[in-house]
Order: C-alpha cells, then sequence, then structure tokens
C-alpha cells in the first residue's frame, strides 16, 4: 500500500449494548482524567499524546483504522493460519 503509515493507539471500548449514559459518565471521566495536569505531563514523557475524543468519535477513529488494516491485509495478501 503506497504511502502507508502506522502508530498505536488505545482506548475504553466497552461490550455492545451498554447504556448511553454509561458511555457517556465512562467518557466523562475519562476526558476529566486526560486533563489533569500530572497525569498529562507523565504522559506527554512516555512520548503519548492523549486524544480524549467523544465516544462517536472513536468509533469513527476505529472503523477507519478497520477499513486501513483490511486494506493493508488484502493487498498483502495475508492469510490466518
Amino acid at each position: 500500500v503506497k504511502d502507508f503509515a502506522s502508530g498505536t493507539w488505545a482506548g475504553i471500548i466497552a461490550p455492545a449494548g451498554v447504556p448511553k449514559e454509561i458511555v457517556d459518565r465512562i467518557a466523562l471521566e475519562a476526558k476529566k482524567a486526560l486533563a489533569d495536569p500530572e497525569l498529562k505531563k507523565k504522559l506527554e514523557q512516555q512520548g503519548i499524546v492523549a486524544m480524549g475524543t467523544t465516544p462517536d468519535e472513536f468509533k469513527a477513529f476505529v472503523g477507519e483504522e478497520i477499513a486501513r488494516w483490511k486494506q493493508v491485509i488484502t493487498a498483502a495478501d495475508i492469510k490466518v493460519e
């Protein structure tokens, strides 16, 4: 795949069917934690850039990642052994 770049990421993922109010509460608490200057500094010292996206933004990002890696796997003809 031409001009392909890769990196690592992490996020909080819940099982399907978790009520929206719980997802929203987890997102809110995560956003609060990521806004903490001490935590932010520790993450930056490790080369981590905390994004703190919304659940919908993260869902879209994961969808993009799935599509990207599907393209790589198809182009490289990678098979499960």
